[in-house]
């Protein structure tokens, strides 16, 4: 942000600015307008210039070529008419001076060398029947002349000769003089001029090569006789202006370049821009000086008020601001001085109301100290008072859920030992069965084991048989073979018969190992039967003693659970003891806690007294 100083110094030199660039642009405009129309007027003097010598030199042409045509007139003869056109002062100013036949379309002129061929007829020739018919002098259109390729014009007047038409003079202008005339005037010194005609056809022109040609050709954007004009030609900025010629339908025009024309006007723009900046320096510097003797004042005032309020030990209240400046400031500096009177009587009241203060502030904080240690410390003891018996407390209600848990583990126990008591009587029972049992399962096995020898008898005897079988079979066979071929038959069925026969005593052999594997099996069962109707005993035994034991521990548990019941009772009525005491212990320090809160409010409430008073301190950083 800007300072007020900075604003207003801103603000004056913006103004000062805008006006002067203002004033620069109007006086720029005037004069470029004022330019405009010397440069305008100029041109028009110029250009009436050029017209007035043109004119003088058409007029001089045609002037001489009446004069010439009514000396024919007088004199009509050939001979006369040669003598007439051969005078210096034609050929000096004519290309070509003659005379076009009526009668026969003949010519006479003065031009050497030139014979026109047996075609030629005067007669058909446009100068000729212009003049004829219009019966007065006459001026051709500029046209380029085929032998000299100049541009040209043709003069022509009728020849009546006691009011008959005898035929009509012509007289050749070249216009190269005249285009000389006007290509060496450099209007300002900054472009050109140019002539032509009326249909734009140009006459004279810097550049020959334009020479002939049609405006439009050489310039598409310019409008023809129109008003001045500012057009980019050939690459720059020009202005163009157009006068008609009077009594011809010639128009002569200029081409200015504009950066020239107006070179001094942008040189004195650059140069006014340049006082403009020098100016504008010049200003900054003396409005900083104006603006800074101006906010003087301000500047005391600022200095009072930093006394006053500023950074530091000391704060002066003695100071005061000068009223002996301009009227404006005066009313603030005097405003200013009587508040920092007032403010330094208050300031003188307030430091002794501050030391009377002090010193009560001071034995406040320090009884409300003293007061607050002691209730802190009774607040610790009543707190370690309230832990101590939460802790009993909590012990209390733990005994009495331990008792409850071993009354009820004590219950279980006893109905635990009630039934492994049935269960050791029907345990005993069940083995009694089971060692029936297994005596019944042992007489069985004994007579396996004879069944066993019996069926072994029985595969010898059929061991026997096989052997003898064999035996037979073989015999059979061999009285077969002594048979021959009728014993064939008899002999198959003997070796069938040896066959089985020796399968029957593979099987025997087969079904005696089994039973010798059966044999010693029931053996084995027989003595693990004897073994376990031992142990079945044993087991009875040991049954009964165990239901004896089950219900001696059964005694034990009951007078453990009468027992248990009474310790629950003892510690739930002690919890309830304890409980009680905790509740008035935590009420205590409840009380306690709001006794604390009130000295630390009391303590707090001084301190800010006493700070305050520290604070009233800072007073004595006033000068009064």
């Amino acid at each position: 942000m800007f300072s007020f100083k900075a604003k207003l110094l801103i603000s004056k030199l913006s103004l000062l600015v805008i006006s002067l660039a203002a004033l620069a642009y109007f006086q720029y405009s005037f004069l470029h307008s004022d330019r405009e129309k010397e440069i305008h007027n100029t041109i028009e003097s110029v250009l009436t210039g050029v017209e007035n010598t043109v004119q003088s030199d058409i007029d001089g042409w045609k002037n001489l070529a009446l004069s010439t045509t009514q000396t024919i007139q007088h004199e009509y003869a050939p001979k006369s008419i040669e003598q007439i056109i051969e005078q210096p002062k034609l050929k000096e100013l004519f290309v070509a001076t003659g005379i076009g036949i009526e009668e026969d379309g003949g010519i006479i002129e003065n031009v050497p060398g030139w014979v026109p061929d047996n075609t030629w007829d005067s007669r058909e020739r446009p100068w000729y029947q212009d003049a004829k018919q219009h019966r007065s002098l006459i001026i051709t259109e500029p046209y380029i002349d085929v032998n000299t390729q100049q541009q040209m014009i043709s003069i022509s007047a009728p020849v009546v000769v006691k009011g008959e038409f005898k035929g009509v003079t012509f007289f050749d202008v070249s216009l190269a003089v005249l285009s000389e005339k006007i290509n060496r005037i450099s209007p300002l010194n900054a472009g050109y001029l140019f002539l032509m005609t009326k249909d734009g056809n140009i006459i004279s022109h810097p550049n020959k090569d334009y020479n002939g040609k049609q405006l439009s050709e050489v310039y598409p954007e310019l409008k023809l006789g129109g008003d001045d004009q500012v057009l980019t030609l050939d690459g720059e900025k020009n202005i163009v202006q157009q006068l008609p010629l009077t009594g011809h339908d010639w128009i002569i025009g200029s081409v200015l370049k504009e950066d020239i024309v107006f070179q001094s006007l942008d040189d004195m723009r650059d140069q006014t821009l340049m006082y403009l900046l020098a100016v504008i320096m010049i200003s900054v510097v003396v409005l900083g000086f104006v603006v800074n003797l101006l906010m003087k004042p301000l500047s005391n005032m600022t200095t009072g008020i930093n006394s006053i309020s500023g950074e530091g030990d000391k704060k002066d209240l003695t100071y005061r601001l000068e009223t002996k400046v301009d009227k404006e400031f005066a009313h603030i500096a005097g405003a200013f001085n009587g508040f920092v009177e007032m403010l330094q009587n208050n300031i003188q009241t307030s430091k002794l109301f501050a030391n009377d203060l002090t010193s009560t502030t001071r034995t406040a904080v320090e009884n409300s100290e003293r007061s607050e240690a002691s209730i802190l410390k009774q607040q610790q003891e009543v707190e370690q008072l309230v832990t101590a018996l939460n802790e009993m407390s909590s012990t209390a209600q733990e005994m009495a859920r331990n008792t409850q848990s071993a009354a009820h583990a004590a219950s279980q126990a006893h109905d635990a030992s009630v039934e492994g008591v049935q269960t050791a009587v029907n345990a005993s029972c069940i083995i009694g069965e089971l060692s029936a049992q297994v005596a019944q399962s042992e007489q069985d096995v004994k007579q396996l084991n004879v069944s066993a020898d019996n069926i072994k008898g029985i595969l010898s005897v059929i061991s026997d048989i096989s052997d003898q079988t064999n035996l037979l079979a073989l015999n059979a066979a061999i009285e077969a073979a002594r048979a021959g071929d009728s014993g064939r038959g008899f002999a198959v069925v003997a070796d069938e018969v040896r066959q089985l026969a020796q399968r029957t005593q593979s099987a025997t052999a087969d079904i005696g190992k089994i039973l010798e594997e059966l044999e010693t099996g029931t053996e084995q069962v027989g003595q693990s039967m004897s073994v376990s109707l031992s142990k079945a005993d044993e087991a009875i035994s040991g049954m009964k003693q165990v239901e004896v034991g089950l219900n001696t521990i059964n005694e034990s548990v009951q007078s453990i659970n009468d027992m248990n019941v009474q310790i629950a009772t003892a510690a739930e009525e002690q919890s309830l003891v304890v409980e009680e005491i905790s509740t008035n212990a935590t009420n205590i320090y409840t009380l306690s806690s709001e006794v604390t809160d009130l000295v630390s409010n009391t303590r707090t409430a001084v301190q800010k007294l006493k700070d305050q008073n520290e604070s009233d301190k800072s007073l004595e950083a006033f000068v009064v």
